[in-house]
């Protein structure tokens, strides 16, 4: 099981609660800088444990600090750092204004959204009143943060809609096993399946019949039975949905079962012969450099930190994902379609955007190519299967170009392999879709294409009308992925990047023997048809699937999935 929300640094031994709780996750609380830096030494220490960081409500004050705020936002950026929190309002105390609450709720959600991290709101009404429920609707409504959890949930109604109309989780604790929480019990019915989740607060709110103890992870079971009473179903099936919700919103991936004593991440789970086998489940930074020359083009003398995670068990066939997309991650990709591919040795590396926050370079090629074999590098891994979409794939051939031995295939979806062809694609069809492909006269630039087309059509409602089959699809995509494109291209997008071609290292890659699959989602008009005949064209004995979706197959085509598999691990014919 998962406690989604415990305070480690508050008990007696952090380590004994740790190892006496049996629990496959552990979520960490801070609640001050300090106490946040406490709680990041804590996780260190064990593989199960993850933290929330930030200022809690009670000390909002604390937030208007410049080093804090520096502080804060620097454990954030640590691959053991799952969630931003908890922030909120809270008028039990009455410590703090409302006013300054919100200020530093504010400043949490700005985090949240920037570092891709669900946002962890705590909400405590004063005796007889609710005006802290109030004003935490009020500040979801506005901010619009669409990944977070409602910690500790007070059963306000407001305060639910609000949360629920987000797409929030909501998280009971032992309060919900107290003999006057009616109110609450009524309230964890109408929660849907989907957004459960259970805490203890430790040490804080132990649940029947430890009341007035102090609490500990272990008792997190009792509250899920307690809530699988009021709901009227299977308690171990509901602690297997529990588990996947948390999984889903801190990004655990699936529950490995117990920790064992292989390090940080390694975890084991059932195997289908009911046996036990090993799995990995990590998470680390891998210093990379910015001087994209040569042998040495990871060793510069100003590294820059991708955060990367390693999912699957050991021994198995090695996939390394290339997102692609100014200011995307990895996220809808792996919440959606992740779980079917858990059978293999899969690497995820954020090289866009947030993942090069550290360094230079967010849109070079043959910067983030070496970045692959960097990566490759430090997770001693000989070689690999590049599994690439959208601008991904720009990288993926060069990696494949340059050390064409490390890559046993490349799967290319969606691939933008020629930028300046998405030029002229996005300018054709902001100006009405007439001559899609060709090159207008006097616009040679595909910059110039670009700006073009941008001053004509916001780039967002340009590249949704391309990429999704209906509004539907791009309202879930919005609702899985940590961060969703904005209404402007990413500062981190430099210009050059619309010069960037792939198709010489891909008929280079064909040529030392790499062997090619493309799967291309017929409603993707950013890759489909002029991305994919380029791809055939360089390599005419790739392997070629037509999907029933737009840019995010994942999202759209049920069979997906199957299809992929086959791409990575066999022929698809």
């Amino acid at each position: 099981m998962t406690d989604s929300h415990c305070h480690l640094t508050r008990l007696p031994d952090p380590d004994a609660a740790v190892a006496a709780s049996g629990l496959a996750w552990l979520v960490t609380v801070g609640t001050s800088l300090d106490d946040s830096r406490a709680a990041l030494a804590v996780a260190r220490r064990h593989g199960n444990v993850r933290v929330a960081v930030g200022v809690h409500p009670n000390e909002a004050s604390a937030a208007r600090d410049a080093a804090v705020r520096r502080g804060i936002e620097e454990l954030a950026a640590d691959p053991l750092v799952v969630a931003i929190g908890e922030t909120g309002f809270d008028t039990h105390w009455q410590d703090e204004t409302l006013e300054t609450q919100r200020e530093a709720f504010d400043w949490h959600a700005e985090l949240a959204a920037r570092t891709g991290k669900p946002l962890v709101l705590h909400v405590r009404d004063r005796q007889g009143a609710d005006d802290a429920s109030r004003a935490a609707a009020r500040a979801l409504e506005e901010a619009g943060v669409r990944r977070g959890v409602l910690h500790c949930f007070n059963g306000h109604p407001g305060l639910l809609e609000a949360g629920l109309g987000l797409g929030w989780y909501v998280s009971f604790a032992g309060n919900l096993t107290y003999p006057s929480a009616a109110a609450l019990r009524e309230a964890a019915r109408a929660v849907p399946e989907d957004r459960l989740l259970v805490e203890t607060d430790s040490p804080f709110l132990s649940p029947v019949p430890h009341r007035g103890k102090p609490n500990s992870p272990a008792n997190v079971r009792l509250t899920a039975a307690r809530l699988a009473e009021v709901r009227g179903v299977d308690p171990a099936a509901l602690e297997a949905v529990l588990d996947a919700n948390a999984a889903a919103l801190l990004r655990l991936g699936h529950p490995r079962g117990r920790a064992t004593g292989g390090g940080e991440g390694a975890f084991v789970i059932p195997g289908r012969d009911g046996e036990r086998q090993g799995f990995r489940d990590e998470a680390m930074r891998v210093d990379v450099a910015l001087d994209a020359s040569g042998a040495a083009a990871y060793q510069g003398p100003r590294p820059a930190s991708l955060y990367v995670e390693r999912v699957g068990p050991a021994g198995a066939p090695t996939v390394y994902y290339l997102h692609g997309g100014p200011g995307y991650n990895s996220a809808s990709f792996r919440e959606i379609a992740g779980g079917d591919l858990e059978d293999l040795d899969m690497i995820y590396a954020d090289q866009r955007g947030a993942g090069r926050s550290t360094g230079e370079g967010g849109s070079d090629v043959a910067l983030l190519a070496a970045d692959v074999l960097a990566v490759m590098d430090a997770l001693d891994v000989r070689r690999a299967a590049l599994l690439a979409h959208g601008f991904g794939a720009l990288v993926a051939v060069r990696a494949a170009r340059t050390s064409p031995e490390r890559v046993t295939r490349l799967v290319l979806v969606n691939p933008w392999l020629s930028m300046p062809q998405l030029a002229r694609d996005l300018h054709a069809e902001a100006t009405g879709g007439q001559g899609r492909g060709e090159t207008p006269e006097g616009l040679e630039d595909p910059r110039a294409l670009v700006d073009e087309a941008f001053g004509l059509v916001n780039p967002k409602v340009l590249f949704d009308a391309m990429q999704f089959p209906s509004p539907k699809s791009r309202l879930f995509l919005e609702h899985v992925d940590a961060v969703a494109l904005s209404g402007d291209v990413p500062d981190e997008v430099d210009d050059a990047v619309w010069l960037a071609e792939g198709i010489h290292d891909l008929r280079q890659a064909v040529a030392a023997g790499v062997p090619v699959y493309l799967l291309s989602g017929r409603h993707d008009r950013t890759s489909y048809p002029g991305q994919a005949e380029l791809v055939l064209e360089a390599a005419p004995g790739a392997t070629f699937a037509l999907l029933d979706a737009g840019h995010y197959p994942w999202i759209d085509d049920e069979g997906f999935a199957e299809t992929l598999k086959r791409a990575l691990t066999g022929d698809l014919g």
